[in-house]
């Protein structure tokens, strides 16, 4: 792996020589760093110089439009089909394509349960400025890996630096809301959306708010933004699921009355077609009846 030439989690700018390349020791350049013909990797945009993982280096920029790039995990939606491929809106310039064998165990007799409007994680494994992009739900190994058709939950756009930052694994943004006894699933992508998946609409709201809030509150005071979103989900009331059965509270007698009122009218209108069916039916028999007798 080569060194870098610059501190980790400094601030760089266009023109910054930040790695060299060799044939011994190569590394992977992500957005904001490009590769020269003499082997240097120079910044193109202001940042925070950063590493992914192991021999990943990037530049952290505020960014709102999303730039594809190859390997990058994303969050999309299906927004059409047009033969074998499904077109993912990604959030970038080109929808993806996202062919129905990119799926664990997909073959042309089980093709996988994907409709338009779905919510899909997966990874690109080809994007070029000139073409869309390509989508594939497997990893290397043809196994899912966590990516494929999200059920349920609610997804939201944030900005793609925002995104970055909450895969980073030093940002404890998440980890803190966990620890304040917030239950919730979330799937983030890398190009500014974010999943979530909660017991209740309150807490994904609170964890919405958030991630949201965090694009504005500076890295140390992320404690504040968190105790923040604890207070507001404390005074949300509990809405109830919609097959409880919901108690009237004290006072509502006059709803209560009304209610009453309204199942009683109910039953008159009932019983009434109730009895207005059985005469129209004894007419009708009672005439069919007469025409026979004519006829003899």
């Amino acid at each position: 792996m080569a060194e870098p030439l610059v501190e980790l989690e400094s601030v760089v700018l266009p023109g910054d020589v930040v790695l060299r390349q060799n044939t011994e020791k190569v590394s992977c350049i992500g957005p904001g760093l490009v590769l020269q013909n003499d082997g240097s990797v120079v910044c193109d945009r202001a940042g925070i110089f950063r590493r992914f993982g192991t021999i990943t280096y990037y530049v952290d920029f505020l960014q709102n439009e999303y730039v594809p790039s190859k390997g990058e995990y994303v969050l999309g939606v299906i927004r059409g089909k047009a033969g074998d491929d499904y077109s993912v809106d990604i959030g970038g310039s080109f929808k993806a394509n996202l062919s129905y064998l990119a799926f664990e165990s997909a073959t042309k007799k089980n093709r996988p349960n994907v409709e338009i409007g779905d919510v899909v994680f997966g990874r690109l494994i080809s994007a070029s400025s000139d073409s869309e992009p390509e989508m594939a739900c497997i990893d290397a190994g043809g196994k899912k890996n966590c990516m494929g058709v999200l059920q349920g939950g609610h997804m939201f756009a944030t900005a793609v630096h925002t995104s970055r930052r909450l895969l980073h694994s030093k940002y404890p943004l998440l980890s803190l809301l966990a620890q304040k006894g917030i239950k919730f699933e979330v799937t983030v992508g890398m190009n500014g959306r974010v999943w979530i998946k909660a017991s209740s609409a309150r807490e994904v709201l609170a964890v919405k708010q958030a991630i949201l809030a965090s694009e504005e509150y500076p890295d140390y005071l992320i404690q504040d933004n968190v105790e923040n979103a604890v207070q507001w989900l404390s005074k949300m009331p509990c809405v109830p699921l919609e097959d409880e059965e919901v108690t009237p509270a004290d006072g509502d007698e006059e709803n209560q009355q009304f209610e009453e009122t309204k199942g009683s009218a109910i039953g008159t209108r009932d019983e009434d077609s109730e009895v207005s069916k059985t005469k129209h039916h004894g007419n009708r028999n009672n005439g069919s009846g007469r025409r026979k007798s004519r006829k003899k």
